[in-house]
């Protein structure tokens, strides 16, 4: 964006009440279109003027256009075969306050000043950005492993959302036996696992799943699988299969799917820990799209109207009111955000247990 030579667009930065809402919210826009979350190519955007998300399952596929003879009249639309309910978004918003006596700083238009105000204001709405964008990628990967179900500590809301992924699309390998799970290293199938369960939820929902979610610390145990080695290193037919491909020393596809890894962390503000997202012993088999309907994916993100002062959906931002005395003099940003992520074909994602979480993650952590 250029700048005058004289003044700034930010019109002497340091007066946060000139960064009017439609300002910081292009800003704060600008930021949130950036690539990070691999799971968001399920959960196509989708900006609606609903306050509340309809939740449309279609339970039959895509469906078929009915024949009809011409000139006569047609039939209306099955709907009995659509599941509809209505859900409430996740709603965020989270203020920011600035000091009277930083803003009396950063208040010297002319000098180099001018410049680091700038860089302060876009320093503080890039930051808040990055939250609103980490919480909802937490959400993608709770959606994808079947449900929402979240309490903020800090407030005491919760969201609590069921996706609805059939019980025949779930899988679990540790009833199988010890020498099943996938941190046994030389005896898990874990091609064949695969194989077998992407085949039968190609049966159930009439497409195949095209990716595979997992942690990449569970990936680096399917490099040091005996099957998989065997395969990549063989000779002969058995190297030729094409059941593993690598690129770039990174196993990137298995059993024809690609693999994708979910290493989203949170910092629980109850415990004061780092955690993941993802179980590191659970893996998702999700079909993209449809592959007769390239426009069907199977999930969707609503963003939706909730108390952006302007009454646009998602993002906003807002700079507030000097404070009252007695309170000491300054002014605040403040950001929220409107939206829900959900599953539209629930049908098209499985779920599979590769082994008792303990056991795979200690696996993991003592592998030389």
């Amino acid at each position: 964006m250029p700048f005058s030579g004289q003044i700034t667009d930010y019109s002497q930065v340091g007066d946060i009440a000139s960064l009017g809402t439609t300002v910081l919210t292009e800003m704060a826009q600008a930021f949130e279109q950036f690539p990070g979350d691999p799971i968001a190519q399920f959960f196509p955007m989708r900006n609606t003027m609903d306050p509340s998300v309809a939740i449309e399952r279609v339970r039959q596929g895509v469906g078929i256009a009915p024949l009809v003879e011409m000139g006569q009249p047609d039939t209306m639309t099955d709907s009995a075969l659509v599941d509809r309910r209505v859900v409430q978004p996740a709603h965020t918003r989270e203020s920011d306050f600035v000091p009277q006596h930083v803003i009396n700083n950063l208040r010297q238009v002319g000098t180099m000043n001018e410049k680091v105000g700038r860089e302060f204001i876009t320093d503080r709405v890039q930051r808040m950005t990055n939250r609103s964008n980490h919480f909802f990628a937490i959400l993608r990967a709770m959606a994808l492993l079947g449900g929402i179900n979240y309490t903020d500590p800090r407030t005491g809301v919760t969201l609590n959302v069921n996706m609805q992924i059939p019980a025949g699309n779930l899988r679990d390998l540790t009833g199988l036996g010890a020498t099943r799970t996938w941190d046994a290293l030389a005896t898990a199938t874990a091609i064949r696992d695969l194989t077998i369960f992407r085949q039968k939820l190609y049966a159930t929902a009439k497409t195949k799943p095209t990716h595979v979610v997992m942690r990449s610390d569970l990936k680096t145990l399917l490099d040091l699988n005996a099957d998989i080695i065997a395969r990549v290193e063989g000779s002969g037919a058995l190297n030729a299969t094409g059941f593993v491909e690598y690129r770039m020393g990174e196993l990137y596809a298995i059993a024809g799917m690609q693999v994708i890894t979910c290493d989203t962390l949170y910092d629980d503000p109850v415990t004061n820990t780092r955690k993941y997202v993802w179980p590191v012993h659970k893996v998702a088999l999700v079909a993209s799209r449809h592959e007769q309907a390239s426009g069907e994916f199977v999930g969707r993100q609503d963003m939706c109207v909730g108390e952006d002062p302007m009454g646009r959906p998602g993002l906003w931002m807002r700079s507030g009111p000097d404070t009252s005395p007695p309170a000491p003099p300054g002014r605040s940003i403040q950001m929220g955000n409107t939206g829900l992520p959900y599953l539209r074909y629930p049908d098209w994602v499985g779920i599979m247990t590769v082994g008792v979480e303990a056991t795979v993650q200690a696996k993991i952590d003592t592998v030389t």
